[in-house]
């Protein structure tokens, strides 16, 4: 389990509208536990906390991206 292994996930779901709606039928107010059950499911192993942490980056590098426009 790892972080990369989050970030893994989190491109996986951009790029797989499968995934994508998947996750749209799922009840996410059962919190990250879902996503990361979800992210299981496709092969990606990590925690919730490595979700989080994996979010966290994943924000900051778009957000750094963007603001070079």
């Amino acid at each position: 389990m790892s972080i990369q292994t989050a970030l893994q996930f989190i491109q996986h779901v951009r790029s797989n509208e499968t995934v994508q709606h998947q996750l749209e039928s799922t009840d996410l107010q059962v919190g990250l536990a879902a996503l990361v059950d979800i992210g299981a499911m496709y092969g990606f192993e990590f925690t919730m906390e490595e979700l989080q942490q994996a979010h966290r980056h994943d924000w900051m590098m778009r957000w750094v991206h963007f603001q070079s426009y």
